[in-house]
């Protein structure tokens, strides 16, 4: 454990740009844009505003910290010799698994100030930690089947913004897993739980592809 914390740091360290950008947008731009439309034009669309721009930017900011990671485990320069330093663990799922539980609980205090000042149901943090693990898990599987960060990347931010266009849609809504139009307790959670289980395959996958690319380094 002590290993996995200490890779991490070193290389969260070095992706500076990365490891910001979730912090502003979660400390800054959706409580600040939420708290001056709740005092300074209507306190039910302050609601509607938080909603939305959690929808919108935590998924998809959480995958830069993931990504700030897979890119130094699969294509780095020191790729090899972070493989080979990694003697008890042939694969990053550790490494990831950290990185998931670090971003989900940064973002915690957001959905307590919103909670608090919203009155949102705690439905709403669940319904982020599932779209959260969808995307993550489906993003260690398509950068492992492909070697490539970049590439993997564009399948599964298609896949969100996908999402963000159907979601809109009265007869396509039910088949996406966001919803920033709606609460968490209107969303479509059979939806969510189904997506999130297809996902549990694509993590295994990844994992079983991790293995496999190490073994014949």
């Amino acid at each position: 454990m002590r290993l996995r914390l200490k890779l991490l740091r070193i290389i969260m360290r070095n992706c500076k740009p990365l490891f910001f950008i979730p912090i502003i947008i979660a400390y800054c731009l959706l409580p600040g844009v939420s708290a001056i439309k709740y005092f300074y034009v209507d306190p039910s669309e302050a609601r509607s505003t938080f909603i939305y721009m959690a929808q919108v930017f935590i998924p998809l900011c959480g995958l830069l910290w993931p990504m700030g990671y897979l890119h130094v485990w699969v294509e780095g320069d020191g790729c090899e010799a972070l493989r080979a330093c990694t003697k008890y663990h042939k694969t990053c799922v550790g490494e990831l698994l950290l990185l998931c539980s670090a971003y989900l609980l940064m973002v915690f205090p957001t959905i307590t100030f919103a909670v608090i000042m919203f009155h949102l149901s705690w439905l709403e943090y669940m319904r982020l930690a599932l779209q959260f693990s969808i995307i993550i898990n489906f993003l260690y599987f398509m950068i492992m089947l492909l070697k490539n960060v970049t590439i993997g990347c564009i399948p599964v931010v298609a896949y969100l913004l996908l999402c963000f266009y159907i979601s809109g849609s009265a007869d396509f809504a039910s088949f996406s897993i966001i919803a920033p139009n709606l609460p968490a307790e209107f969303s479509n959670w059979n939806t969510l739980l189904v997506v999130f289980s297809s996902s549990l395959l694509g993590l295994l996958l990844g994992y079983l592809l991790d293995r496999f690319w190490y073994k014949y380094l």
